[in-house]
Order: structure tokens, then C-alpha cells, then sequence
């Protein structure tokens, strides 16, 4: 495919008119996309796909292997707890078609339940006065979907019940031109 895309590319520059290009670099795309994500390269295959989504939404099977390619991104990125990535892929998703379809709608329910049962936990932790896991436990929620309901107020609380100072000592700084670790008497 890697040697198609010079060709197309020549074909694009100097005969952008040509009978059945648009068509044949269509089907370039979406095949090439679907060898990517055999080979478990979803990104790349999702870019391809955008590609084509760009000339023609309505490109036979296009929806499916957008849904495929989709879910399995997601699942990697939830498996990573790569939890910003995977709400940016669902906005892309959404905006792609202007709506929220199925697949955007599935997983942003699943993003909010796992948002809600780290809540839950870090209330549990609360009501128990552990206050510093309840805290941990607290922000993950956050991460996972940042609107979700009770989060804010419960950091609040925690941080009324059990306010926290946090010192930054910078590392790998001078001070008063002495290294640190070093005797400046030596």
C-alpha cells in the first residue's frame, strides 16, 4: 500500500480530473485501512478512514469499519486509563457526523459508570474518614469524565474534613551556586 500512495499522490498533482481517480483513491483508502487495522495499527486506520469520510461519507461499509476501528481504540485507551485520549476520540466521533452515534453513545456510558463507581468508592472512603485514599480516589472520576455529577463537591468536602499543604522543593537547582550534594567547603 506504501507504494500505492506515491502514485495516487503523482496521479492527484497532475491529473486531478482523471476518470475514476476519486473512486479508485477511495477504495485505496479503505482497503489500505482495513490491512492497518489487521495489523493492529488502529490510529493509522482511523486516519485513513477520516480520509475518506472527508470525500464520501456515504462510502460503502465506511460506518462499520469507523465503529470497528472505534471500539478498539477506546479499549485500548480505557485499558492504558488513557482517559483524555479517549474522550477526544469520542468528540472526533461525534463531530465527524454531526451527531452522537451508537458507537459515541455506548462508550460514553461506559466512561460515565466507570466515573461513577470510582466515586462511589472515594465516598465510601470518605464516610470512613480515610480521608487521603478518599482524596485518590476522588480525582479519578474526574480524569475519567471531568463533568461527572458529585465529584466536585465531594473534593470540597474532603478538603474541608482534611485540607492538605502540598510543598514543591525544586531538584537539580543551585542554590546560592553549590550544587546539591556538594560542600562547598571541599
Amino acid at each position: 500500500f506504501n507504494q500505492a500512495y506515491d502514485y495516487y499522490d503523482f496521479l492527484h498533482t497532475l491529473y486531478p480530473a482523471m476518470p475514476g481517480l476519486a473512486e479508485s483513491t477511495q477504495r485505496y483508502w479503505y482497503r489500505n485501512a482495513g490491512s492497518l487495522f489487521q495489523q493492529g495499527q488502529d490510529v493509522q486506520a482511523l486516519a485513513l478512514l477520516d480520509q475518506l469520510h472527508q470525500q464520501n461519507a456515504k462510502y460503502n461499509g465506511l460506518a462499520s469499519a469507523l465503529s470497528r476501528v472505534t471500539d478498539r481504540l477506546m479499549s485500548t485507551y480505557l485499558r492504558d486509563k488513557n482517559y483524555s485520549a479517549a474522550r477526544r476520540l469520542l468528540t472526533t466521533t461525534a463531530g465527524r457526523s454531526g451527531k452522537d452515534d451508537a458507537t459515541v453513545l455506548a462508550w460514553r456510558k461506559k466512561l460515565v459508570q466507570a466515573a461513577d463507581q470510582r466515586l462511589q468508592s472515594a465516598r465510601e472512603h470518605s464516610a470512613a474518614e480515610r480521608f487521603r485514599p478518599a482524596r485518590a480516589a476522588a480525582l479519578e472520576p474526574v480524569e475519567i469524565w471531568p463533568s461527572v455529577a458529585g465529584a466536585s463537591e465531594l473534593l470540597a468536602q474532603i478538603d474541608a474534613a482534611y485540607p492538605m499543604v502540598v510543598v514543591a522543593v525544586p531538584q537539580g537547582e543551585t542554590v546560592h551556586g553549590v550544587a546539591p550534594g556538594r560542600n562547598p567547603a571541599l
